[in-house]
C-alpha cells in the first residue's frame, strides 16, 4: 500500500514515529532522564532497519543521536561505539563531531567550543577512572599538540595530565587521590551550556 507521493505507506509512518522519538529524547536529554533517553534511543535504533523516509533532515537528526548518545555513555568506559578500534565513547563522539562540523552549517566558534569540552571531558573521565594510560593516549591524539592556552582545564587537572604524559602507568604521589575525586566532571553538568545552545540551534 502506498501513500501520498508514491513512498510506501510503512516508511511514511516509520519517519514520523522516528520524528517523534527523535524530540522525546531531546527532551529527556535536555531534563537529565538518562533512561527515558537510553529508551527513546534504542527504539529509533530499532525503526532504522524499518522502510523510512529519507532526506537531509532525517540524516541531521541522526546524527545528531549519534553524538548524544555517546556523550550520554561519556562515562562508561566499558562502552564502545566502533568496533574496530577501543575509542572510549567521547573520543568518539569527537570523530562524529567532525562530521557535523562538514554536514551543518556550524560556526567554527560553535564547533571549537563543543570539541574543546569533549575533548577535555574524555581525558577528565579516564583519570577519575583511574585509566591513567587511556588519558594520556587521548591527551596524545587529541590535546598535546593543541597550544596550552587553549586548553581550559584547570591546574589540578592539567597537573594531572601532564603526569599522564610523563608516566602512564599511575605512579602517582600520595595527593593524586585527592585531586582525581575533587575533579568536578560529570556528564550531565558539561552538556547543558555549550551543547544544549547547539541543540537548540541545529535540532529541528
Amino acid at each position: 500500500m502506498e501513500a501520498l507521493g508514491g513512498l510506501p505507506e510503512e516508511a511514511v509512518v516509520n519517519s514520523h514515529v522516528l520524528q517523534f522519538y527523535f524530540h522525546q529524547a531531546l527532551a529527556a536529554y535536555r531534563a537529565g532522564r538518562n533512561r527515558d533517553f537510553r529508551q527513546f534511543r534504542d527504539v529509533m535504533q530499532a525503526l532504522l532497519v524499518r522502510p523510512l523516509e529519507k532526506d537531509h533532515i532525517m540524516a541531521r537528526r541522526l546524527r545528531l543521536m549519534q553524538f548524544l548518545s555517546r556523550v550520554e555513555e561519556g562515562e562508561n568506559l566499558d562502552c564502545t561505539f566502533d568496533k574496530e578500534s577501543d575509542l572510549t565513547p567521547l573520543e568518539s563522539a569527537i570523530g562524529v563531531l567532525e562530521l557535523i562540523h562538514t554536514e551543518f552549517a556550524v560556526t567554527q566558534e560553535t564547533m571549537e567550543t563543543l570539541r574543546e569540552m569533549v575533548k577535555e571531558a574524555a581525558v577528565i573521565v579516564c583519570i577519575r577512572n583511574r585509566e591513567f594510560e587511556k588519558a594520556a593516549e587521548i591527551v596524545k591524539r587529541h590535546i598535546g599538540k593543541e597550544p596550552k592556552s587553549q586548553v581550559s582545564l584547570c591546574w589540578n587537572e592539567r597537573q594531572l595530565l601532564e603526569h599522564c604524559l610523563v608516566c602512564p602507568m599511575g605512579c602517582w604521589g600520595t595527593e593524586v587521590p585527592g585531586v582525581v575525586s575533587g575533579m568536578s566532571y560529570r556528564v550531565g553538568s558539561m552538556t547543558p551550556e555549550g551543547v544544549r545552545g547547539f541543540l537548540e540551534k541545529h535540532a529541528h
